[in-house]
């Protein structure tokens, strides 16, 4: 089995892990941290095996990640800060 169909094995069954969350109502601040978890490894997994920014040297490995972590903690922060 190559490296590939390993990490879309993992992408699966993070995507059903979240999914889960959602089908059997499991909302907390737990399961959003959980939630937050999963959303940041599988764009971590995209981005480094299928956009192939692995092997990359340099600030073009990290803009994915930068922005993906400015995205999950406004996402956080929205979640947690009260409506007016």
């Amino acid at each position: 089995m190559d490296k590939f169909t390993k990490v879309w094995i993992i992408l699966v069954l993070l995507t059903l892990l979240s999914f889960s969350l959602g089908w059997f109502k499991l909302l907390s601040s737990s399961a959003l941290a959980l939630l937050i978890l999963t959303i940041f490894i599988k764009g971590q997994l995209i981005s480094e095996y299928f956009m192939e920014l692995k092997e990359t040297q340099g600030i073009y490995r990290f803009i994915p990640t930068i922005w993906l972590l400015l995205m999950l903690t406004l996402i956080s922060l929205s979640y947690y800060i009260p409506q007016s």
